[in-house]
C-alpha cells in the first residue's frame, strides 16, 4: 500500500514461503489453496503483480459463499480476453461502475461494477501515471502521480476528461468531503519529502486550487469520517520521522490523533493496522489492529484470531455492509513475485476465510 512496497519490487522474483516462482506456478489455477470458516463477502481483489519481474497486474474475484469457495484468479482476463495492464493502484466504486488506475500503463479502466466487463478504458497521460481516484457529485477526479502532479476530472455520464489542476510534486491520495477535493501530497523522497508536508485542497464547484493545509511528513493516506473530519497518515521518512495520523477539523485545525499504520475508515470509525517488517529474516509480525471511534475517540483493540498467518500486509478494507475486516498480504516481506492472501475477519476479530490470491493484493472493491 506504501512506498516501501514498490520500491521492494524492484527485488528479483525470489522463492520463498508456499509458492514457487516459476512458469507454471504462474498459470492462474482456478481454485488455489483456502481456509475457509464462515460466509466469505463477496469482493473484487486488485493484485498489482511485479512489473519488474514480468508479472502483470490482475483482479481476482471471490464469490460471496463458505465451504467450496473458489477463487477466480485474474477474472479480469477471463472476462475481458486482455490484460489489465501494468500496476494497478486504489480502485474505486461509484455508481455502477468500478475505476482501476494503471499507474504502469497510464490510463484508466470504466468497468461494470457487476460483471467486470469493460465499458471504456481511458488514456490518461504519456508521461505520468494513473495513481488514484475518488467519485463526488457525477464526476471521478484522478492522480496523475509524478514530480508535476496533477488532478484530472473524468465526467461518468460520457468518460470525457474535462481537465486538470496542477497540484505539485507526488500526489498520493485523494477524498472527497465537504464539497472538495482534499488531495495528501507525498513530495519528493530524493529531496527529503520538503515539499511533502501539505494537503492541497480543490473546491469542486469551480474546479480550482482553493488553498492547502499544513501537515506531517509526508501523507499518504487521508480520509474522511461521516461529518467531514479528515484523517491523514503521515508516513514519515521511514526512518527517525515516525508514522502518525494527523486529524483535520472542519475548521482547518490540525492535531495529532493516533500512531501510524495501514488505515480504513468505516463511517464513523478508523482502522488501524501495525506490523513489523523484519527483511532479514523474512517475517512479518501483525502488532495490533485497533478500532478508534472518531467522534468520542473511544478506542479498541481488535484481537485477530490467527494473525501470524497473515503475512506482510499491503491492503485493509472494511466491509461496509457487514462490518467484516479484509487483509490483502503478501506470504512474507521478500515475497515480491509470490501469490498473496486474502485474510477476512469478523468485526471482532473471529477468523472468517485465509484466500489466496494474486501477486500483492492492492485492494479490494466489495461487490
Amino acid at each position: 500500500m506504501f512506498k516501501y512496497l514498490k520500491l521492494a519490487a524492484l527485488a528479483l522474483c525470489v522463492s520463498v514461503g508456499l509458492t514457487a516462482c516459476d512458469d507454471e506456478e504462474n498459470s492462474a489455477p482456478l481454485n488455489p489453496p483456502t481456509e475457509v470458516k464462515g460466509l466469505v463477502s463477496p469482493m473484487f481483489v486488485v493484485t498489482q503483480g511485479n512489473q519488474f519481474a514480468g508479472i502483470a497486474g490482475g483482479i481476482d474475484y471471490i464469490p460471496g459463499m463458505n465451504d467450496s469457495l473458489t477463487v477466480n484468479l485474474d477474472y479480469f482476463n477471463t472476462v475481458n480476453q486482455q490484460s489489465l495492464g501494468d500496476t494497478p493502484e486504489h480502485a474505486v466504486k461509484y455508481g455502477s461502475r468500478i475505476y482501476v488506475p494503471m499507474n504502469g500503463s497510464n490510463l484508466l479502466w470504466v468497468l461494470d461494477a457487476q460483471t467486470l466487463k469493460v465499458i471504456k478504458k481511458v488514456q490518461t497521460s504519456s508521461t505520468v501515471g494513473a495513481w488514484d481516484v475518488c467519485g463526488s457529485n457525477g464526476y471521478v477526479y484522478l492522480i496523475n502521480y509524478g514530480p508535476e502532479g496533477y488532478v484530472t476530472r473524468m465526467d461518468t455520464t460520457n468518460y470525457e476528461l474535462q481537465g486538470s489542476v496542477h497540484v505539485g510534486a507526488y500526489p498520493y491520495d485523494m477524498v472527497a468531503a465537504n464539497g472538495k477535493i482534499y488531495v495528501a501530497m507525498s513530495g519528493d523522497f530524493e529531496q527529503n519529502y520538503a515539499d511533502g508536508k501539505k494537503v492541497v485542497i480543490i473546491d469542486e464547484a469551480t474546479f480550482q486550487h482553493n488553498g492547502e493545509i499544513a501537515v506531517g511528513l509526508n501523507p499518504s493516506q487521508i480520509m474522511a469520517n461521516k461529518i467531514g473530519e479528515l484523517f491523514v497518515m503521515c508516513q514519515g521518512d521511514y526512518a527517525t520521522v515516525q508514522p502518525k495520523v494527523q486529524k483535520v477539523s472542519r475548521t482547518g485545525e490540525v492535531t495529532d490523533f493516533c500512531t501510524g499504520g495501514i488505515c480504513a475508515m468505516d463511517g464513523n470509525d478508523l482502522y488501524v493496522l501495525h506490523f513489523t517488517s523484519d527483511y532479514q529474516n523474512d517475517v512479518a509480525t501483525i502488532d495490533s489492529l485497533e478500532r478508534i471511534h472518531t467522534i468520542d475517540n473511544s478506542a479498541v483493540n481488535v484481537p485477530l484470531e490467527n494473525a501470524q498467518k497473515v503475512g506482510l500486509p499491503s491492503a485493509l478494507n472494511i466491509n461496509p455492509a457487514n462490518g467484516h475486516i479484509v487483509i490483502g498480504s503478501s506470504a512474507s516481506p521478500l515475497a515480491f513475485s509470490e501469490r498473496g492472501f486474502i485474510s477476512e475477519f469478523k468485526k471482532d476479530g473471529k477468523a472468517v476465510a485465509r484466500m489466496q490470491v494474486g501477486v500483492l493484493p492492492f485492494d479490494v472493491v466489495f461487490k
